[in-house]
């Protein structure tokens, strides 16, 4: 192989690696980048009746989803908001559902 080729190939590399960094960088930054985290608070719509599983529309995406502890069954149609997060499934509140207050 001529070494022009393994150059070019280098340099190619090299070139791909900086410009593809800045979209990826956050990615292996330190701290606490839990995903799911931006979910939190967010509003979405029922797909199905939730009572207690089943699925919701967020973002235009499709989650597992489970009512919250203590809330009531949840229609689908309904406008839900979530609360918590269990590994890939959204726990979630009816919009109209008020939070419970904590305990003290």
């Amino acid at each position: 192989m001529p070494a022009w080729v393994g150059f070019t190939a280098l340099g190619v590399w090299i070139v791909k690696d900086t410009l593809l960094f800045p979209m990826v960088r956050r990615s292996y930054e330190p701290g606490d980048h839990v995903p799911g985290n931006e979910l939190l608070g967010l509003s979405g719509r029922a797909d199905d009746d939730l009572d207690p599983g089943g699925y919701v529309r967020v973002r235009h995406e499709l989650w597992r989803a489970e009512a919250a502890e203590g809330s009531p069954a949840i229609r689908a149609g309904e406008e839900i908001r979530v609360v918590a997060l269990d590994g890939l499934t959204l726990i979630v509140r009816a919009e109209a559902d008020p939070e419970p207050e904590p305990s003290r």
